[in-house]
Parts: C-alpha cells; sequence; structure tokens
C-alpha cells in the first residue's frame, strides 16, 4: 500500500496547497448546496442537517492528503446516510468527485475505481429495485454521474504520475550533480598525485644533485681546485632550477598558472644529456633508437622515469656507472635503466615514493614498470604504448 508523501518544509508551498485545497473544498460545498437548495426528488425538505453534510463534503479537502482513504470511506458512508435519511437529490458524481481524486493522487488506483465501481453498481440497483424509471436511469443520470466519477479518477491519477514525475527528476538532478562532485574530486585527487609526482622526482633529482656536489666541494676543496669550481657551478645551477620548480609549482596550487609556460620533459639525446645525464655523478652509457618522436606525453612520463631510476642509482648504489636504453618495439616504447651495485647500507632510511610514482607514470598510459635486484645490482623495466589501445584501433 503506498502512503501518501510528507507535506513539503517550504512554507510557501504548504500555503499553496491548503490554499488549492480550499477551493477545492469550496467548490464541493458549492455545488452541493446548490443541489440541496433545489430541492429536487427528496421525501423531506432540505435542513441544517442536510447542509451542514455539505458543509463536511467540503470540510473534508482540508486533510484528503493526510487521510485519503479515510476521506472516502466518510464521504460513501455520509452520502448512502443522506439518502437513507430522504434529503433532496444531489447525484454521486459531486460528492464524491473530491474524495475518489484524493485516493487516486496518494493511494493505489484500485481504490478509486473499485470504490466508485461498487458505489454507482449499489445506488443504482438500489433504485432499480425501487422501481424507479430503468430507462432514466440507465438511459440519461448514469452517463453523467459515470462521467464525473472517471474524470475525477483520471486527474489525480494524472496529478500522482505528475508528481512521480518531478521527484524521479528531482532525484535524477540530485544524482548527477553527486556524480559531477564526484568526478571533480577524482579529477582533484589526479591532479595532486600528478603534482607529487613531479615535485618527487624534479626536486628530488635536484637535491640528490646538490648533495652529491656539496660533498664533491667538501672532499676537493684544498686538492683539486678546478673540481669545486665546477662542483659549485653546479650547486648554483641546481639550486636556481630547484626554486623556480617551487615557484612554478606554488603558482600552479593556487591556480595561477594559466599562462605559465612550463618546458615539457622530453627524450632528446641533448636534452636528457643535460639534464640528466651530466647531472649526476655517474658515467651513464646511453642507447637511444627511436623511429619517430613519441608523443609528449610518453617523452613527457620516459623522461621522468629515467630521471628518477638514475637518481634512485645515485642515491642508494655504489656504482660509478649505468646503462640506459630507450628503445622503440612495434608500438610501444621500451625503457631499461641497469646499475652494477653493489647497492649501498645505509642505516635509519625512510621508504620513499619514487618506483611508485615511476609505476604511476607508466600505468596512466596503459604500461607497465618493473623494478627489481639484478645480481648485486638493480634493474628498472618499463614499457609505454606510444598510442593507447583505442587510438591503435
Amino acid at each position: 500500500m503506498t502512503a501518501p508523501p510528507p507535506l513539503p518544509d517550504h512554507p510557501a508551498r504548504r500555503v499553496e496547497l491548503w490554499l488549492s485545497d480550499a477551493v477545492l473544498g469550496a467548490a464541493i460545498l458549492g455545488a452541493v448546496s446548490w443541489m440541496i437548495y433545489a430541492d429536487l426528488a427528496g421525501d423531506r425538505p432540505p435542513g441544517a442537517l442536510a447542509y451542514g453534510w455539505a458543509f463536511v463534503l467540503g470540510a473534508l479537502m482540508m486533510v484528503r492528503r493526510r487521510f485519503p482513504l479515510a476521506v472516502l470511506a466518510v464521504t460513501i458512508i455520509g452520502l448512502f446516510a443522506y439518502y437513507a435519511a430522504g434529503y433532496p437529490a444531489i447525484g454521486l458524481g459531486v460528492p464524491l468527485a473530491g474524495a475518489l481524486l484524493s485516493a487516486a493522487q496518494y493511494r493505489n488506483l484500485r481504490w478509486s475505481v473499485s470504490t466508485a465501481t461498487v458505489t454507482l453498481a449499489v445506488a443504482y440497483g438500489v433504485r432499480l429495485a425501487q422501481g424507479q424509471d430503468f430507462g432514466r436511469i440507465i438511459g440519461f443520470e448514469i452517463v453523467g454521474e459515470v462521467g464525473t466519477v472517471a474524470a475525477a479518477i483520471a486527474l489525480g491519477y494524472s496529478l500522482r504520475l505528475r508528481s512521480e514525475l518531478q521527484e524521479s527528476t528531482r532525484r535524477l538532478i540530485a544524482s548527477a550533480a553527486e556524480e559531477v562532485r564526484a568526478r571533480a574530486a577524482e579529477a582533484a585527487s589526479e591532479e595532486r598525485a600528478s603534482i607529487a609526482r613531479e615535485l618527487h622526482d624534479s626536486l628530488g633529482h635536484h637535491a640528490t644533485v646538490t648533495s652529491m656536489h656539496a660533498d664533491v666541494i667538501r672532499e676537493a676543496s684544498e686538492t683539486n681546485p678546478e673540481a669545486v669550481r665546477e662542483s659549485a657551478q653546479l650547486v648554483k645551477t641546481t639550486s636556481g632550477e630547484m626554486l623556480a620548480e617551487l615557484r612554478r609549482t606554488v603558482r600552479t596550487l593556487r591556480g595561477a598558472h594559466a599562462a605559465e609556460v612550463r618546458q615539457v620533459p622530453s627524450l632528446d639525446a641533448d636534452r636528457l644529456r643535460t639534464d640528466v645525464f651530466d647531472s649526476l655523478p655517474l658515467q651513464v652509457h646511453a642507447e637511444i633508437n627511436l623511429e619517430d618522436p613519441p608523443p609528449e606525453a610518453v617523452q613527457a612520463a620516459a623522461h621522468r622515469i629515467l630521471q628518477e631510476a638514475l637518481t634512485n642509482v645515485a642515491r642508494h648504489s655504489d656504482a660509478e656507472e649505468a646503462t640506459v636504453r630507450v628503445l622503440t618495439v612495434g608500438p610501444d616504447l621500451h625503457l631499461s635503466i641497469t646499475d652494477p651495485g653493489p647497492a649501498r647500507t645505509a642505516s635509519g632510511t625512510v621508504q620513499g615514493y619514487g618506483i611508485a610514482g615511476m609505476r604511476e607514470r607508466a600505468e596512466s598510459l596503459g604500461g607497465s614498470l618493473n623494478a627489481r635486484p639484478d645480481g648485486q645490482g638493480f634493474t628498472v623495466n618499463a614499457l609505454l604504448p606510444i598510442r593507447r589501445p583505442e587510438e591503435a584501433s
């Protein structure tokens, strides 16, 4: 059984519904009172009780939303009592219209249809049993009564459908808004993760370079002035790049990055050597074989993976050299970074996000990354699709 919907919380909407029910009640009161006043086919003249019943029919409309079935039951019982008392004829359709409309609007449709059918059958059956004119009842009166009852039920059911459609639309809008908020939150989360990876890879590389060349300055301060000067210049340059990267990131986070021009990392051999290979105290043996330049997103991811992997070699290995291979194999870009080791032993180290960040970069392009010990050394292998599967098809 369907319960009537709760009244709206908005005061203005409550007043609007109250006024509409008052207008409906006044219309029923006026129509029934006029028919009572006409004094047709009654055994007794209209009196206070007859007009009081008309008032009750109108007043019931003020509670029809809360108690639609009770209103319908009181209307039918009162209607039969009214006729049993011998008051003037008021028909069936108009007195029943408000109650049938309410039941169809706020309860199951079968309540209105079955109740109207039974009421009409009983009323006209009694009249025919009393010997009233069959032709007048069946050929004339019943048509108007059935039409009025059917119109009331149809109106109530249409109001119900409209209300359900409005509620469905409201829920759909709320669901769409929630989905938009979820997507915005997901996009913001992805943006934060991307910024975190950029900071980790870029600033981590610069910090490693600065730290290592600071060690060179400390160890060669008296024996190799030329190495000291070169390392000091490199520390100054790297520190400047680190500060510039921090400023760009802060402007991005503050939403002021619309006009920011950033140099996209690439796989250009000279660029790799300048930005990555030569800045680390490693002998890097690089093999770069690209049939065609991959898309910028692939080059940027590959550049950062190479940078992070070599930075990890400088941080965590005693190796003085590393081997890098960048090859195009069919639709994929293959990266390999290997150092002979051995791994540097250090106490109190904290697990970082370097390997996780490299893997995220590869997987964001539909690729994969594997990082594992290789003898005494370490190997990082990455596969980056040059084109996404949907683009290849």
